[in-house]
C-alpha cells in the first residue's frame, strides 16, 4: 500500500539495493549481540541494544556478512575521495564493507527489490535523510520505469512501447529508494503530488508529456469504513483515485456540483501547497471566524494528513459553542483535555457514548474556503472509540440498565499557533481526510485550483455552494 499525498513532492518507496541487501535475513536480536556498543549506530535503536546486550548472551551469531553497503549512520559512511555518502554500488563501499561490519542483520521491510529490475539504475551517488511528519527515511535516489498497473516480464523483450503504454508506464522516473524507515509503518511508500512540476520526478506532469492522460489533474474518492457508523449513510465501500479526470456520477449534481477554488496568493501560500483562502467558520448560527471581519488565512486541502487541524482560535470556540449547547444536558458527559503545562485545549470527546446517539443533538459547522461554504454535519467528524482497542464494527446501544463504556472522539485537533502574532503563516485550517471523505477531491495543475464536490456517500452529510456576503449575518 502507498499513501497518497497531496503535499510531498517525490514517489518514496521502501526499497533493497542489492542482492546482499535484499536477501539477508538474519535475525535482529543477532545483530546487536553480535555489534555489541556499535549495534546503536548501525540499529539507531540505541534502548532496544541496551536492554538486549544484558540479557542472553550465548546468542549465536553467524559468521559472515549478509550485505553490501555499509550502514547508514555509521562511520563507514564518509568518503573522504568524494560527495560524502558512499553509493552502495561504488568500489569504495565494498572495500571499506570487507574492513568493518556494522551492517545491521534483519530482513528490510521492502516492496521494491532493486536488484531483480532490469530497467533501473542509481539517479544519484548521494544518500538522503528526509523527514516527513513523524517519519524519518534514509535511501538513495533512483530511476527505473514505474507503472500505474503492475507490469511483469521475464525479459526486456517483452517489455515493448505498446506494453509500456497499456500499463501507463513512465521511463526512467526518479524516486527515492528508503532503505532505512522509521515511523512508515503500514504503508510501502509515499506518492508525492504536490502542485509543484519537478520534471522527471513529478508523476503528473510525467504521465501527460509521455501523452498516457490528456488532462493534467487527478481525483479521489474515499468511501466510509464498514466499521464507522457513518457506513449506513451508503452501502459502497470502494475508494478510488482516477489519474487524468474525475468521476462526474460519484458527485451529488454531477459536474455542476464540483465547485472549484484557485489556490491562495503567494503571501499566504509561499510554501506551495494545495491550499486556498479560508475565509470562514461557523457553528451553528454562530461565527468564530467572520469572513466579513478577519483577514483569510491558509486552508491547505492535504490527502496525506488524516484529521483536521484548526486554528486554535477556531477550534476553542467550536468545543466552547458544543460545551455550551450541551451543557444543560445531564445524559451527555462532554470532556476536553488540557495540556498541563499550557492548559491549552486538546482532544474532545464524549464519554460512555455512542457516537450515533450524540449527533442528533449537535448543529453543523460551515467552513467558508475560496468563496464556497462547506456545510457539514457534525457526526463526519466523530469516531467511535473502545477502552478494549480497535473499533471494528458500529457498536451497538447498550442493554437495558447497562452503561455504554466506549466514547465518542472528534476527529478535529488544534493548532499550536495560539501564540502566534497576527498575520503568521502558523494560523492555518489544514484539512484531512477526516473532511475530504466526504467529498470528491480534484487537484487541478494546469488551472492551479482544487474542486470539491460532495460525495454521493455523504449526500445526507455534507452540502456544498457559493458564498454570498452577508448571508449568514444578521
Amino acid at each position: 500500500m502507498v499513501v497518497y499525498d497531496t503535499g510531498s513532492d517525490w514517489l518514496t518507496v521502501k526499497a533493497c539495493l542489492t542482492d546482499q541487501h535484499c536477501n539477508k535475513k538474519i535475525d535482529k536480536k543477532k545483530t546487536m549481540q553480535k555489534l555489541g556498543p556499535d549495534a546503536a549506530a548501525a540499529m539507531e535503536d540505541e534502548e532496544e541494544v541496551k536492554k538486549l546486550l544484558k540479557s542472553d548472551k550465548e546468542v549465536e551469531v553467524t559468521e559472515g556478512h549478509p550485505t553490501g553497503e555499509p550502514a547508514q549512520g555509521s562511520e563507514e559512511d564518509s568518503d573522504n575521495s568524494g560527495d560524502g555518502v558512499l553509493s552502495p554500488f561504488s568500489s569504495q563501499a565494498k572495500e571499506k564493507e570487507s574492513k568493518k561490519q556494522l551492517t545491521p542483520e534483519y530482513q528490510p521491510d521492502v516492496v521494491y527489490t532493486a536488484n531483480k529490475s532490469m530497467t533501473g539504475h542509481t539517479a544519484s551517488s548521494l544518500g538522503f535523510p528526509l523527514s516527513y511528519g513523524s517519519a524519518d527515511l534514509n535511501g538513495f535516489k533512483y530511476a527505473d520505469v514505474v507503472c500505474l498497473n503492475p507490469l511483469a516480464y521475464s525479459s526486456l523483450k517483452e517489455v515493448t512501447p505498446q506494453v509500456l503504454k497499456e500499463n501507463f508506464c513512465i521511463k526512467d522516473f526518479k524516486y527515492q529508494a528508503v532503505m532505512e524507515a522509521k515511523g512508515l509503518d503500514g504503508c510501502d511508500g509515499i506518492l508525492g503530488l504536490s502542485p509543484k512540476d519537478y520534471g522527471s520526478h513529478s508523476i503528473l506532469p510525467m504521465l501527460k508529456r509521455n501523452g498516457l492522460i490528456s488532462r493534467l489533474l487527478i481525483s479521489f474518492s474515499n468511501a466510509f469504513h464498514e466499521s464507522s457508523f457513518k457506513s449506513k449513510f451508503h452501502e459502497d465501500r470502494q475508494s478510488y483515485m482516477v489519474f487524468g479526470g474525475y468521476n462526474e456520477s460519484q458527485i451529488v449534481g454531477g459536474a455542476n456540483g464540483l465547485f472549484s477554488m484557485p489556490l491562495a496568493s503567494k503571501d499566504l501560500n509561499s510554501a506551495k501547497f494545495w491550499g486556498v483562502e479560508g475565509q470562514g467558520f461557523m457553528y451553528g448560527d454562530k461565527w468564530v471566524f467572520d469572513p466579513e471581519k478577519d483577514e483569510p488565512i491558509l486552508a491547505v486541502i492535504d490527502s496525506g494528513t488524516t484529521l483536521v487541524i484548526l486554528p486554535y482560535r477556531v477550534y476553542e470556540g467550536l468545543m466552547m459553542g458544543i460545551a455550551d449547547k450541551v451543557r444543560d444536558d445531564p445524559s451527555i458527559s462532554f470532556v476536553c483535555t488540557r495540556d498541563q503545562k499550557s492548559r491549552d485545549l486538546g482532544p474532545c470527546y464524549f464519554n460512555n457514548t455512542r457516537c450515533e446517539d450524540i449527533t442528533d443533538k449537535l448543529e453543523p459547522m460551515r467552513f467558508i474556503f475560496g468563496g464556497v461554504v462547506y456545510e457539514i454535519k457534525i457526526q463526519a467528524f466523530l469516531k467511535d472509540v473502545q477502552n478494549e482497542g480497535m473499533v471494528t464494527a458500529p457498536p451497538a446501544p447498550p442493554k437495558a440498565g447497562e452503561t455504554y463504556t466506549g466514547g465518542c472522539m472528534f476527529e478535529l485537533r488544534p493548532s499550536k499557533d495560539k501564540d502566534e502574532p497576527p498575520g503568521s503563516q502558523e494560523h492555518r485550517f489544514l484539512m484531512g481526510n477526516t473532511f475530504l471523505k466526504n467529498f470528491v477531491s480534484v487537484y487541478d495543475y494546469d488551472q492551479q485550483q482544487v474542486k470539491l464536490g460532495v460525495s454521493v456517500h455523504s449526500e445526507a452529510l455534507a452540502k456544498a455552494y457559493p458564498y454570498k456576503k452577508g448571508q449568514f449575518h444578521r
